[in-house]
């Protein structure tokens, strides 16, 4: 019987969050993840200073910024794709969500693999079901959950990949990462759950399926200090 082969490759020590550590994750050869530099990580939105007044929701993305600053180090609040499509406010725990997912996840993702263009993140909940293929689970309407595509890599299944694997070697949990090869937006992240914790799953959306129940590909495990391949 043949071993199939692996390559061991160390993971960067994580700042910032409170996820410090070093750990090594295990993917197949041909599936090699990249050698990324280490990325220092922003404090998380709840230690911010205001810079404007707290409301209970935001109804432009001025009012977004002038009290929580700008969306992330690359993404703005204004820019298309970011602020609800149908116009709605957004509410401050949502903006603190968006917040987070942006300067934990799409920050690192820029450095990694260049410009995203977000296509849909926040949408209210009676929105969301309006949307094609959304779920009654979908974290879109926390603010956890966003669309987007790469500008200049690779997107689909292959983008997912990419994602999942760059931000194991950050030591950064995730609930769900889906990549699709048909479509506008070409991947969903899920930075949590509904109970706050992450599944750490990989699904691909294949053309011509119907419905949301996406088959997992791959599932990311924490223990030993990180996060490894289940």
């Amino acid at each position: 019987m043949t071993t199939r082969r692996t390559d061991w490759i160390p993971l960067a020590v994580l700042g910032g969050l409170g996820l410090l550590g070093v750990a090594v994750l295990t993917v197949p050869t041909a599936r090699r993840a990249l050698l990324l530099p280490e990325v220092r990580m922003p404090n998380p939105p709840e230690s911010f200073t205001p810079t404007g007044p707290r409301q209970t929701e935001y109804r432009t993305p001025a009012e977004a910024r002038a009290a929580l600053g700008e969306l992330g180090r690359y993404f703005s609040w204004d820019e298309p794709g970011v602020w609800p499509r149908n116009g709605a406010p957004v509410p401050h725990q949502v903006a603190l969500a968006m917040v987070e997912t942006a300067r934990t996840y799409l920050d690192v993702l820029r450095v990694a693999h260049g410009p995203i263009v977000v296509t849909s993140w926040y949408r209210p909940r009676d929105y969301n079901m309006t949307v094609s293929g959304a779920s009654d689970t979908s974290m879109h309407p926390t603010g956890y959950a966003v669309d987007f595509y790469f500008r200049s890599h690779r997107n689909g299944f292959k983008g997912a990949e990419d994602v999942a694997s760059t931000l194991a070697a950050r030591n950064v949990p995730w609930d769900q990462v889906i990549g699709y090869e048909t479509g506008t937006h070409r991947m969903h992240l899920g930075a949590r759950y509904h109970d706050g914790g992450y599944r750490m799953l990989v699904q691909q959306h294949r053309p011509g399926r119907a419905g949301t129940d996406y088959p997992v590909v791959a599932r990311y495990r924490s223990g030993g200090g990180g996060i490894a391949l289940a």
